[in-house]
């Protein structure tokens, strides 16, 4: 993905828009050191947890979604309590790519994280 965003840049040079990124929950947990790399080269900015301007509009990145029926579960959280829907795997069971403490697994939530 880096090398086709340099391309693009190198080709619109100084009309290279601001590009704002972040994973999703197919993205495996252990590709957030990557995207901050890029991040420093002025090719993208990783906005997880982040809130960044763009005119008069405000950005905000948020990568957790609730549970999903997928295994991988690096950005899944609980959205407002313990409950997962019908054919979705919770987020205390499946695999991370990165280590979590189990306590933040079982009780964290989306309606947390959007409440600070």
């Amino acid at each position: 993905m880096l090398k086709e965003f340099q391309k693009i840049q190198d080709e619109l040079k100084n009309k290279y828009p601001r590009i704002f990124i972040i994973l999703g929950n197919d993205d495996a947990g252990t590709e957030e050191e990557d995207m901050l790399e890029v991040e420093k080269k002025d090719i993208w900015k990783y906005i997880h947890n982040k809130k960044e301007s763009l005119d008069e509009f405000n950005i905000f990145g948020y990568s957790y979604v609730p549970p999903t029926p997928f295994l991988l579960k690096d950005w899944e959280k609980y959205d407002v309590s313990r409950f997962t829907d019908p054919g979705c795997i919770p987020p205390t069971e499946g695999f991370r790519t990165v280590r979590v403490h189990e306590k933040d697994i079982e009780l964290s939530t989306i309606k947390d994280d959007l409440e600070i």
